[in-house]
């Protein structure tokens, strides 16, 4: 999400450990599923209850996490018009359902599909997407 700021401001990120952030949060959520089929297996209750209660508390963070990033986004699309303007009032519009309560859920699923439009439209903006065009 980062390079959004960085393709309209011409700067370029000095982020290499990116990557490995990411892979460390997937591989501590994974292992928590992995931990809570391992407990239900072995019919051990309290673990996998107290396992399950973590994990349901897990949520608010992650989804009050992505309406941060939607509102952010929304408010550098739209005042930088570094991006098409319809994909900032699009953040916007998903940031405000983050908030309304349960139905915020929809946001976390649609967080996916924004993202791969968000990489699609980053990616035609990038010099090197231009230079291999012509």
């Amino acid at each position: 999400m980062l390079a959004v700021g960085f393709i309209s401001t011409g700067e370029t990120p000095d982020t290499t450990d990116s990557p490995e952030q990411i892979l460390v949060a997937l591989a501590g959520f994974a292992s928590s599923q992995f931990a809570l089929i391992s407990a239900a297996d072995e019919n051990n209750l309290s673990v996998l209850q107290t396992l399950n209660y973590l994990d349901n508390n897990n949520f608010p963070p992650a989804i009050i996490g992505l309406t941060v990033v939607y509102l952010g986004m929304a408010w550098h699309i739209l005042s930088a018009r570094s991006l098409p303007v319809w994909l900032g009032w699009v953040s916007l519009v998903i940031g405000i359902l983050g908030l309304a309560g349960p139905i915020g859920f929809v946001a976390f699923l649609l967080f996916i599909p924004y993202t791969f439009i968000l990489g699609i439209l980053v990616y035609q903006r990038s010099p090197t997407a231009a230079a291999a065009v012509h």
